[in-house]
């Protein structure tokens, strides 16, 4: 069995063992800084921020980690760190909405494109 769950038998004895005597949370994850704490923002405040995600910040940019996390900043009234607002801006299913910039060395499409033609390699078969 353990080579089928790819683990070597005393993780499976382990495993099976904490199962069997505390149940399905005897299989929490017990690693040092994996405590799963509350969240920041209780349901309403989620709302909330959600709602003003909705529109563009105070700036007329875009919303950012750290925008997000000034915004739970100044809701909560406590210091917040940018990890947070991104976190909150994944939790609520935004993605980034900005294209990655483009290599100043990047070669243009005639060039991709005289590469493409020479690099073609004739069949053999």
């Amino acid at each position: 069995m353990a080579r089928i769950v790819q683990r070597s038998p005393a993780w499976l004895t382990n495993t099976i063992t904490l199962y069997n005597t505390q149940g399905p949370d005897g299989l929490a994850d017990r690693r040092p800084g994996r405590s799963h704490h509350p969240f920041l923002l209780n349901e309403i405040q989620r709302e909330a921020l959600d709602l003003r995600l909705q529109s563009p910040p105070d700036d007329d940019g875009k919303w950012t980690s750290q925008k997000v996390a000034d915004w739970i900043e100044a809701t909560l009234g406590q210091p917040v760190h940018v990890t947070t607002g991104w976190n909150y801006l994944r939790r609520l299913t935004y993605t980034v909405q900005q294209p990655r910039p483009r290599h100043p060395q990047a070669a243009t499409a005639e060039q991709q494109e005289a590469y493409k033609k020479k690099s073609r390699r004739s069949s053999t078969t």
